[in-house]
């Protein structure tokens, strides 16, 4: 199963004037699920988000979406007994459709000048 973590507009992260400095969030990377703390604000709204491809159906392809701020679609907590920060994913998961043109670009696409 493919998971990217890439950059997506929350309109429950925007209603709640989020990321706010210091928000944990979660981000997937080349060894599984990272957490983080927020730094920098760059635009309310504007989070990580996880994608993970469902399957392709000839030019189209099914993609799961989900924020990845705490308190929206996920819940970090302190874990006294492994002494590290864990998660929970919490409901919110968004089925849609993209042309495979579209999620080509979007696993392509790498903006580095971004981060929270």
């Amino acid at each position: 199963m493919t998971i990217i973590t890439r950059i997506g507009y929350c309109p429950v992260c925007a209603k709640e004037r989020r990321p706010v400095t210091g928000q944990f969030f979660i981000v997937h990377g080349s060894k599984g699920y990272h957490i983080y703390n927020a730094i920098r604000i760059a635009e309310l709204g504007f989070t990580p988000h996880l994608y993970k491809l469902v399957k392709v159906i000839g030019e189209n392809v099914v993609v799961e979406k989900l924020c990845c701020m705490d308190k929206c679609s996920l819940h970090v907590y302190w874990d006294s007994n492994s002494y590290s920060y864990k998660c929970d994913f919490l409901e919110g998961w968004q089925r849609i459709m993209l042309t495979l043109e579209s999620w080509n670009a979007l696993v392509l696409l790498k903006d580095k000048s971004y981060f929270i």
